[in-house]
């Protein structure tokens, strides 16, 4: 149904060939058509009344959620008089540049975030080289990707496409993208991030210096462990398993308090791969695969649905004719939180407790299990 009212709204998507059925057209054409009439018809969303977030002062849901902004800054190389040029411009999304040397996603990115280019100098009267740098000054909370695969041959007068291996990531961070300005704003949402990963390296640590110590076994109901610098109470004749011990990590916000739509943290998860098989952009095939939880994706393959896992879609970097991802859509990675937790806090034990529970036949056998002291 969808696809007939995209016929309907856009005819050159109903443009049939010399040999009967509908034209190829590309699918990244197709999704900016999309999002252009979605801008036309979805309001932005409202934030819950409890979620801290002020409202959005969008126009719409496309520019609320999926638009981002460039502070672009241009400096002539041939005359230091010249004034530099100061703009901002909106996208929709980052293209890949699949340059010779371009091997990864993030290089695609940022090559021509630095670029020189040829403008008009008032002070020279004529065109020079100006140097142009981009960064992004406004990051969406979902952030669409086009490799730029396609391109036109004039000698041959038809269209080809770039074949070679360009790796991408399940977690994007694109920090380095973005202006100092943003970067500032960012670094205490991402510095939560760091935090609850810390925690756990430091629970890991901890929960291996408690097991040596008491024979406990870490998994054991109640007990778990949080960083090496609280492990030895001493003085009381306890190990404090955890200081936080009453919190634990929760999903929080996505986006500003006064931006609502907007990434807080630069930090992205993959969560669809638009796919073209084939060799040039008039012929061909795509299919769509979508994160449906965890490592499991959904690859639409027309009317056929099959599940597939993540690493089957790490594959689609492209190297030859098999499907070469060709749009990829990021989604938002809540920063972490510490909430309080619905369960009782964790277990205190005393140092060198080993806990001794009856067995099947009226005797105690040692348990690798320990409770909490008693009285």
């Amino acid at each position: 149904m969808m696809v007939e009212t995209m016929r309907k709204v856009y005819p050159r998507f109903a443009e049939q060939s010399d040999h009967g059925g509908f034209m190829q057209h590309d699918a990244n054409e197709a999704w900016i058509e999309l999002m252009t009439n979605l801008k036309k018809q979805l309001l932005p969303l409202s934030p819950a009344a409890d979620s801290g977030v002020m409202p959005s002062t969008a126009a719409n849901f496309v520019e609320q959620y999926l638009e981002g902004e460039f502070e672009i800054t241009m400096k002539c190389k041939e005359s230091e008089t010249e004034p530099e040029k100061h703009q901002t411009d909106k996208f929709q999304q980052l293209n890949c540049y699949l340059d010779r040397e371009i091997k990864y996603l993030q290089a695609g990115l940022s090559s021509r975030f630095k670029e020189v280019v040829s403008a008009n100098a008032v002070t020279l009267g004529r065109n020079a080289d100006f140097d142009k740098v981009m960064k992004i000054s406004r990051l969406p909370a979902y952030l669409t990707v086009q490799m730029v695969r396609f391109y036109y041959k004039e000698r041959q007068a038809v269209g080809a496409k770039v074949l070679k291996d360009v790796k991408f990531p399940l977690l994007l961070d694109v920090f380095d993208l973005c202006s100092p300005v943003l970067q500032k704003k960012l670094q205490p949402y991402r510095e939560k991030f760091r935090e609850r990963d810390e925690s756990a390296v430091q629970r890991d640590i901890a929960a291996t210096r408690l097991a040596k110590q008491t024979n406990v076994t870490v998994n054991a109901p109640g007990v778990t462990a949080l960083g090496s610098s609280q492990l030895a109470e001493k003085d009381a004749g306890f190990i404090k398993i955890d200081e936080h011990e009453d919190l634990e990590w929760k999903d929080g916000p996505v986006s500003f308090p006064d931006d609502s739509g907007s990434s807080n943290s630069g930090f992205y998860e993959l969560q669809a791969v638009l796919t073209h098989q084939g060799r040039t952009n008039n012929s061909g095939h795509y299919v769509a695969w979508v994160r449906r939880s965890g490592d499991v994706w959904l690859k639409f393959d027309d009317e056929k649905v099959t599940p597939v896992y993540t690493e089957e879609v790490l594959k689609l970097s492209g190297g030859g004719d098999w499907h070469c991802a060709y749009v990829l859509l990021y989604g938002p990675r809540p920063v972490p939180v510490r909430v309080e937790k619905a369960t009782k806090p964790s277990a205190v034990l005393p140092v060198g407790t080993t806990k001794s529970t009856p067995n099947n036949g009226g005797g105690n056998s040692s348990s690798s299990h320990q409770d909490m002291p008693t009285d």
